[in-house]
């Protein structure tokens, strides 16, 4: 299984890239990737290519995987299909950036639930 944090939005409404915005000490991305990251998952963050630069400076670029532009489609769909299409092989479990709240129990109870279905 792979995590993926979707980070690619347009941020039209919020006016800044929410994966960057800050609660506490770490960046909201940051946040989420440290919640899959305690499911002890390898994780990656789902970007546009606008966005790649500025999260290749905090997060390294092996660790981003680029909205595939040949897609006809946008929204997180789109991060969603371009993530299975670079990893055909993996499950995906997803998390938006935008739910730096989430609780780590929920996504331990989604992750056990994955666990007891596939062994």
């Amino acid at each position: 299984m792979l995590g993926i944090i979707l980070c690619g939005g347009q941020s039209s409404r919020m006016g800044s890239d929410k994966g960057l915005l800050k609660l506490e000490a770490n960046t909201w991305a940051q946040t989420a990737i440290d919640k899959m990251a305690d499911l002890d998952i390898p994780v990656k963050i789902s970007v546009n290519n606008k966005q790649y630069p500025g999260y290749a400076a905090v997060f390294g670029e092996t660790n981003l995987i680029t909205d595939d532009t040949t897609l006809q489609l946008r929204g997180p769909l789109l991060g969603v299909l371009s993530c299975h299409l670079k990893y055909p092989s993996e499950d995906l479990f997803v998390l938006a950036c935008d739910m730096p709240l989430m609780e780590q129990s929920l996504l331990n109870k989604l992750y056990i639930q994955y666990q007891d279905k596939t062994h």
